[in-house]
């Protein structure tokens, strides 16, 4: 390879490499605010988990904490789901 070429393909892969770097930053961007309690859904979707969150286990402590767990689980992947399906 000639000398011009080596340089053209030395600024190709800096390109190439400046764009993966802002690709990772814009898929963690997207991973923190779908993780995030205050992402997508605003104050409202965060008041209701917490109410439900607080209420539910004074109301049926014992007999209901593995269901609890199983839905708390499933509402957070249908979250990450729908955050997925917005892109």
């Amino acid at each position: 390879m000639s000398h011009p070429d080596l340089a053209a393909r030395k600024a190709e892969l800096v390109a190439q490499c400046d764009l993966d770097r802002i690709r990772l930053a814009h898929a963690l961007l997207l991973a923190r605010q779908s993780a995030s309690p205050f992402g997508a859904g605003g104050l409202a979707r965060t008041f209701a988990g917490r109410a439900l969150g607080f209420a539910l286990p004074l109301l049926a402590r014992a007999r209901h904490s593995g269901l609890l767990r199983v839905a708390a689980l499933a509402l957070s992947v249908v979250r990450a789901v729908r955050s997925f399906m917005r892109r």
